[in-house]
């Protein structure tokens, strides 16, 4: 009898070992961060300046997608886990944000709202951590400014009074 009670005792504690390796779940993969942007409503730098129960108020110091204004909301889920971000007052976050449908019960086809989110998985990191995806989101907008040196330098343009070259402007440095 002792020798089963042993024999239990270490199979119990191998399964709560595995179970507790298998509950730290990390993503399996996530997106380039091309892709993660393309794949985004919102993205941008910012510092947490207010924590709510369902969400953070973010205000924004860098945006490279889809921010309007100087403060965002981001909405969390209200059970913690180990693959949502958890955003805390004061730290600076480089988020990647979606709207993510919600619906009112298991069997709805149809999401009665969407809230902007920060998915698991999508790339969200504290910025101390973001150098890689900082410098590839540098030269995205590095792309996009070289267009337009490109672009405003080949147009010709003309003013309609005169019909005579008008001056391009240099762009900004």
């Amino acid at each position: 009898m002792k020798v089963r009670n042993g024999s239990c005792l270490l199979a119990v504690t191998a399964l709560l070992l595995c179970v507790g390796v298998a509950s730290a779940s990390t993503c399996l993969s996530k997106p380039t961060v091309a892709q993660a942007l393309k794949d985004s409503k919102v993205v941008f730098a910012g510092r947490v300046v207010a924590t709510f129960k369902y969400g953070v108020k973010f205000r924004v110091d860098r945006a490279w997608k889809g921010v309007s204004g100087r403060y965002v909301y981001i909405y969390t889920g209200n059970l913690r886990n180990d693959v949502d971000p958890w955003f805390e007052k004061g730290e600076w976050w480089l988020v990647y944000a979606s709207d993510v449908p919600l619906y009112r019960t298991e069997n709805a086809k149809i999401p009665y709202t969407t809230r902007l989110m920060a998915p698991p998985c999508k790339r969200t990191i504290l910025l101390r951590h973001a150098a890689d995806d900082l410098k590839q989101l540098g030269e995205v907008r590095e792309q996009f400014r070289t267009v337009t040196v490109t672009l405003t330098r080949q147009l010709p343009f003309t003013t309609p009074q005169a019909n005579k070259p008008a001056r391009a402007t240099q762009p900004m440095h």
